[in-house]
């Protein structure tokens, strides 16, 4: 977790703080160390914002390609 500290009063921004979990996920037919959950805090005055972001679904994208030459 990081957290934010000793901000100027004026920053407009109070106590931010932010994590980011990691876990093996399963991609393809291969195990791949990825991001699984991300928190983002912060407060304005008296109001708390809070920003979750759960990655998921992750899939394998390949492709291939092939050149010729006809000499």
């Amino acid at each position: 977790m990081i957290q934010g500290n000793k901000l100027p009063k004026d920053f407009g921004f109070q106590s931010p703080t932010f994590s980011l979990e990691y876990g093996m996920v399963k991609v393809g037919s291969q195990d791949y160390l990825l991001p699984l959950r991300s928190v983002l805090q912060v407060r304005q005055g008296r109001i708390m914002v809070r920003n979750e972001t759960v990655f998921e679904q992750y899939r394998k994208f390949e492709a291939s390609s092939e050149i010729k030459y006809d000499y």
